[in-house]
């Protein structure tokens, strides 16, 4: 039979029992062990077992100086107080907060609202043709999770996606889980010391209903963390006449799977990461491509001497073999750590370092673009590269450099029914507009596509 759970102020009650109220200093008080065990087995006794959520603040005197007051609260020493966590976002960081802080917060009661209606975040939604990670496979992994079996060197992104929905099955973060919900906006209330988040059922909001409150539930936490990315909210561009168009206009991270682009006239605007993935697959495909860039930026051969190929790079199936050992893949992914980490001197602006990073790249941009040399000075910068985030490109050189490629720098004037017009005057037409333009500028700038209201400390 299991033993009663005694508290801290019943043990207390019966101590009090005994003859200990004088006024004498606590060092020459005598309890003899006798004493206190009958006082705790008495306690024992005539207790029932208690819930731990049954709590309450005891009043009581101490016997030695009743003049202080003290306020006890009947509750184990090691039981802690529930704690509501919200997590926004069920990304690389929701679900690592899902694998770790259940494990490291005792109490915790943990809900992560995740919009969509899995976990993976940007690797969930981004799916169009090429999306891939451009650093190598067992460096963007976790530490607490490592996967030695990668297929390739530079992961595509359902690999990617399948991982860390892996990592939150292995950790039962499904379980924390509130899927397709999405947080309209958090207030924390200085009052009651909490934060309030309203929160939106989409399935409900979108069963065609035409209340806007839909779904709308509002929710009570002590802690609030966002784990939403900076770049969550893609945006389309806003030029004068899109609506008109009447081909097909997506977004990068909004591709529509379905969609075929082969022996199509094809337009990709932008020329950030998700640009320079997109427009070599498609260049291999499509009838045309027009590439409209506003600004140049660094073609990186590769990321800390990891050569890159425009096509799979699978690991050699010897290596995949040995790396099951857990000392040689511990120390397989030490070295891949220490080259990326060996290179910080590039990013000083003025370093030696970084001039020499220049020359290379420089070099690299003039051999893949032998085959158009006159586009050699459209596309280097005239800014120190990592100034901005260097972009390791294969095959995207090589392909503006096809015969089926244009690249325009003259700013876009409008959009019209069949196409887009320069302000040069040039009208084209196409098929499909694939717009890779990057997120709301807003949401990176306040790190937060909803509203978030807080008393400022200090």
């Amino acid at each position: 039979m299991a033993p009663a759970a005694v508290g801290t102020a019943q043990v207390i009650d019966q101590l009090n029992a005994f003859d200990l109220a004088e006024k004498t200093p606590l060092h020459k008080v005598t309890v003899s062990a006798d004493e206190l065990g009958e006082a705790i087995a008495s306690a024992a006794a005539t207790t029932e077992t208690r819930l731990p959520s049954a709590r309450h603040a005891h009043n009581t005197r101490s016997p030695f100086y009743p003049d202080i007051h003290v306020d006890l609260v009947d509750r184990f020493v090691d039981e802690y107080r529930p704690l509501r966590v919200a997590v926004v976002g069920g990304g690389l960081t929701g679900v690592t907060a899902g694998a770790l802080l259940p494990a490291k917060v005792p109490g915790i009661q943990l809900t992560i609202y995740e919009k969509n209606r899995d976990f993976g975040g940007t690797w969930f939604e981004n799916v169009y043709p090429g999306v891939r990670c451009d650093v190598p496979s067992h460096v963007y992994q976790s530490t607490f999770a490592p996967k030695h079996d990668w297929s390739d060197r530079f992961a595509y992104g359902a690999e990617i996606r399948d991982y860390w929905q892996s990592v939150a099955r292995k950790h039962n973060v499904y379980q924390y889980a509130k899927f397709r919900h999405r947080v309209r906006d958090a207030t924390w209330d200085d009052g009651d010391k909490v934060w309030r988040l309203r929160v939106q059922d989409l399935d409900k909001a979108e069963d065609g209903s035409a209340d806007e409150g839909a779904g709308l539930t509002t929710e009570t936490f002590d802690v609030l963390i966002t784990a939403f990315g900076k770049f969550n909210a893609w945006r389309l561009p806003h030029y004068p006449g899109m609506a008109e168009y009447r081909g097909v206009l997506r977004h990068a991270s909004d591709w529509d799977p379905t969609f075929d682009p082969r022996g199509k006239r094809i337009a990709v605007i932008g020329n950030g990461a998700s640009g320079i993935q997109l427009m070599p697959n498609l260049q291999k495909v499509v009838a045309r491509l027009d590439h409209y860039v506003r600004n140049p930026t660094w073609i990186a051969p590769n990321w800390a001497g990891e050569e890159r190929a425009t096509g799979a790079q699978p690991y050699p199936e010897e290596l995949k073999r040995s790396l099951a050992d857990p000392k040689t893949y511990l120390d397989f992914r030490k070295r891949a750590e220490d080259r990326h980490w060996r290179v910080f001197k590039n990013f000083l602006g003025e370093s030696e370092a970084n001039h020499e990073l220049r020359d290379a790249i420089v070099e690299v941009m003039r051999k893949r673009l032998a085959k158009k040399p006159e586009l050699f000075d459209k596309l280097v910068p005239d800014f120190p590269p990592s100034c901005r985030r260097l972009t390791p490109g294969p095959g995207y050189l090589e392909a503006l450099t096809e015969d089926n490629v244009d690249y325009i720098t003259t700013r876009i004037r409008r959009f019209t029914a069949t196409g887009i017009e320069t302000e040069d005057g040039v009208h084209r037409e196409v098929d499909a507009v694939i717009c890779a333009t990057g997120a709301n500028r807003r949401v990176v700038r306040h790190r937060s596509p909803r509203p978030l209201a807080a008393r400022r400390s200090g």
